[in-house]
This record gives C-alpha cells, sequence and structure tokens, in this order.
C-alpha cells in the first residue's frame, strides 16, 4: 500500500499510519471497512475467516485481537467503550469502528492505488 501514496503531496500523519501497519493489520482494516460497508456486524471469527481467505497463514483470534488494538492506539479504529481508553480485553470487533482518520486514510490509500 505503501507504493500507492508515495510522490504524492500526503500529510505525514498519513504517511507514519501507513509505514506502522504490518500486513495483518491492512488486511483487517480493509476488512473491516468491506464489511462494514455493507452495514454487517462483524465478529472476530468472522475476520479470522476473512484473514483465511486472504491467504494469511494461520490466523487466529488472539491476532485479531492485537490487530485491532494496534488500529485503535494508531487512530485508525475508535473502540466503543464506556471505560475511556479502550483496553486490550476490549477488542472485540464488534465494539469496533473504522474512525474518521482511518475512512481518510484508506480513501487516500484506495484513490491513490487505483490511478
Amino acid at each position: 500500500m505503501e507504493s500507492a501514496i508515495l510522490g504524492h503531496q500526503i500529510h505525514p500523519k498519513y504517511i507514519e499510519a501507513l509505514r506502522l501497519l504490518n500486513s495483518i493489520d491492512a488486511n483487517v482494516l480493509e476488512f473491516m471497512f468491506d464489511y462494514r460497508k455493507r452495514g454487517n456486524r462483524l465478529t472476530n471469527s468472522e475476520i479470522v475467516i476473512g484473514l483465511q481467505q486472504r491467504q494469511i497463514e494461520n490466523p487466529t483470534e488472539e491476532m485479531v485481537k492485537e490487530s485491532l488494538y494496534n488500529l485503535a492506539e494508531r487512530g485508525l479504529c475508535d473502540v466503543n467503550t464506556l471505560q475511556g481508553k479502550p483496553r486490550y480485553s476490549d477488542m472485540n470487533s464488534e465494539n469496533i469502528y473504522i474512525s474518521h482518520f482511518g475512512k481518510k486514510f484508506l480513501d487516500i490509500v484506495t484513490e491513490k492505488s487505483s490511478e
């Protein structure tokens, strides 16, 4: 995904977010976006299945929780929690949404990669 936006004037915040993503994080974010835009509820086990379909080797629900936590820490996702700062134990995809920053990030990456 990084090569898709190199050479374009992009705010450094987006470049830094891109550099911090690993392949699992990028796939989870993209899968969540595709799934949610159809208005469907999403579970961690469904993300595991989606990762398997995308040829990610041996994905587990623990990997998904870690990825969701990484995405939330980087501001790409928000966690719907009533208890303040999200905790690792809150990483259930039913409670996680792509943030405004995450949507803009995906718009930039997909727009540039389709050129």
